[in-house]
């Protein structure tokens, strides 16, 4: 894609964004004038979950329905309604799951990106692969990213972020799983048992002024108190999966922007505290990618090294240039987190220039 389609692109999403910031000047974060292609746009930081009353694009949690098994490299899984659940055990008491974000587009930088990442993957001994939302914009590129995706020997799951359409996202998975007995919709299957983890997932986006088409995925209120009954289905320790990630209090958080403020969602801050779910996988802020931290966020976690709370945004897999609040630059990024018993650790890879076709030049992309 060429610089003036990207520019076409982001323009609509941008101007709407910045008018709705605007409405309220006490809640104006920008202090200073900041370059477009170095900042996300600023999106009101207050917008809660979408209204109890608000129709939902998450259907209803079910766990009956008649069993399935599915056999996914040499394991066996069960199907059971909206819940997956590993068969096979073993004994290491370790469960690690790869962590890609903010994939976008299906550009031969992005699926080369893909391809090295779940290369690296493979060298971690990686048991599963999750995709948290922004797999593309349309359904031929959705369906490109899902098999790129889909490669990776074990299981692979995708939800919604705030960039897809939803029926594009539907339509793309209901095309490719035909073939693909690995690819799992987390917008409807809501968790995964293994025998050391339970990754959960909580599909779309709570802030309307982030969610990129008219029939984008909002969570509403009622999602996140329903989570209480999906979390009760899972076994192991829990992770929760999600596009957004939860509000923080600190410039370390992994939901902090540019522009200084935490754009993140309290309503998920509160259901992490108080239902004790003490792992989770989020994407879409990018420049605050890279690391992992405690709740608050004030905390940042070591690579390499087991803790108790970890909340990990791994930075986006996108081939397009991204200036990071660490002061460095992504041109794409892929993580994992293990878990081992009720602790877990995680890494990161950046990937470098030489080691992908060359990087696409930064242009004013949003999350």
């Amino acid at each position: 894609m060429s610089i003036p389609a990207r520019l076409t692109r982001y323009l609509l999403p941008a101007l709407m964004v910045g008018a709705l910031a605007c409405k309220d000047k006490s809640q104006e974060p920008v202090k200073k004038p900041i370059e477009p292609v170095q900042s996300a746009p600023v999106a009101p930081v207050s917008a809660p979950a979408g209204d109890s009353n608000e129709q939902s694009c998450i259907g209803p949690f079910r766990t009956d329905g008649l069993e399935k098994t599915i056999e996914i490299a040499g394991k066996s899984y069960a199907l059971k309604g909206d819940v997956l659940t590993l068969k096979t055990s073993d004994p290491d008491n370790v469960y690690t799951i790869g962590h890609l974000t903010d994939i976008k587009e299906d550009t031969p930088e992005n699926l080369e990106n893909i391809k090295r990442l779940l290369a690296w993957f493979e060298t971690e001994k990686t048991d599963a692969v999750v995709i948290t939302g922004d797999l593309g914009e349309s359904q031929p590129a959705i369906e490109k990213v899902m098999r790129a995706v889909a490669a990776f020997k074990g299981p692979v799951f995708v939800m919604i972020g705030n960039r897809e359409g939803y029926t594009d996202f539907e339509k793309a998975y209901d095309a490719v799983k035909e073939g693909l007995s690995n690819l799992f919709n987390m917008n409807h299957l809501r968790v995964f048992n293994s025998d050391d983890a339970s990754l959960v997932s909580m599909p779309g986006y709570f802030n309307p002024a982030y969610i990129h088409s008219q029939d984008g995925c909002r969570y509403t209120q009622a999602d996140v108190t329903a989570l209480e009954s999906v979390l009760k289905a899972a076994t192991s320790t829990v992770v929760l999966a999600s596009h957004g990630p939860p509000r923080q209090d600190s410039n370390t958080g992994i939901d902090r922007i540019h522009e200084g403020v935490n754009v993140g969602d309290p309503a998920l801050t509160k259901v992490l505290g108080e239902k004790r779910v003490h792992f989770g996988l989020f994407g879409n802020i990018h420049e605050a990618g890279g690391k992992a931290t405690n709740l608050a966020g004030d905390e940042e976690i070591r690579p390499d090294t087991f803790v108790s709370d970890l909340y990990l945004n791994p930075g986006p897999t996108d081939a397009v240039r991204w200036p990071m609040l660490d002061g460095t630059e992504s041109i794409g990024m892929g993580g994992l987190l293990q878990i081992k018993g009720r602790q877990g650790m995680y890494k990161i890879h950046r990937l470098r220039p030489g080691e992908v076709a060359a990087p696409v030049p930064k242009g004013p992309a949003t999350p």
